[in-house]
């Protein structure tokens, strides 16, 4: 796991950081859902988006 860079209340990168977040737990086994705990600055539609497409398919 890895601190993103820059500044507490800027979510620059966000979308770059929840992927890599989702598929360190992907890799490391972790099964079932994802739960993606984040402040405002984080609740985009980018980001929103980025989760829906790593999202499993069944």
């Amino acid at each position: 796991m890895r601190l993103r860079h820059g500044k507490a209340t800027d979510s620059c990168g966000a979308e770059r950081f929840v992927t890599e977040a989702l598929a360190s737990a992907r890799e490391a086994g972790c099964t079932g859902i994802h739960v993606l705990r984040a402040d405002s600055k984080f609740y985009t539609v980018d980001v929103i988006a980025t989760c829906g497409r790593a999202a499993p398919t069944s």
